[in-house]
């Protein structure tokens, strides 16, 4: 399983583009696309209404009316193409915010954002939040969370590094 989560440093300006990575991101970004600025609100696609990944409640109305509570984005990563293969699940404005891919064995995701910390701050929106992150894990890593015999650690060898450092990460 691989997830991208976006930022100023991310994807384009980290150039993942360059990277062994690249092919297996549902997505391709360049350093140049940037970002593009908000107030952007988030909104389901067609494929995401029934998408366990954007399940935020029991039933599809229930979770429609919690995404439309969730605050505007200031803004998220501008990516260059998507690939066939993909699918958009969530958009901001008219921006890709979430686009999966089934890789090989695996799935790979890309999250355009980095601000799903306003879902809690802003709009009380904890659960959702909870949620929202507990069901992209399950899908890419196609388990469950309610499974306590499936568990997978990773720790790496420090918690930041600059631009161009490399990082070591293990699972458990």
């Amino acid at each position: 399983a691989l997830l991208m989560i976006g930022g100023m440093s991310n994807f384009g300006a980290g150039r993942w583009h360059q990277s062994p990575l690249a092919q297996v991101l549902p997505a391709e970004m360049t350093a140049n696309d940037g970002m593009a600025g908000g107030p952007l609100r988030i909104s389901l696609t067609q494929e995401g209404e029934a998408h366990p990944v954007c399940l935020l409640a029991d039933n599809r109305e229930e979770s429609q009316q919690l995404w439309e509570k969730l605050p505007q984005l200031p803004g998220v990563n501008r990516v260059r193409n998507v690939h066939p293969a993909s699918r958009v699940l969530l958009q901001a404005g008219s921006h890709p915010l979430l686009v999966v891919k089934e890789y090989g064995r695996g799935r790979s995701a890309v999250f355009t954002a980095d601000m799903t910390w306003q879902w809690i701050l802003k709009a009380g929106q904890g659960e959702a939040h909870k949620r929202f992150w507990r069901n992209l894990a399950t899908w890419l890593t196609r388990s469950d969370y309610r499974d306590t015999e499936k568990n997978v650690f990773v720790d790496a060898e420090r918690l930041q590094c600059e631009v161009g450092q490399e990082s070591v990460f293990n699972a458990h």
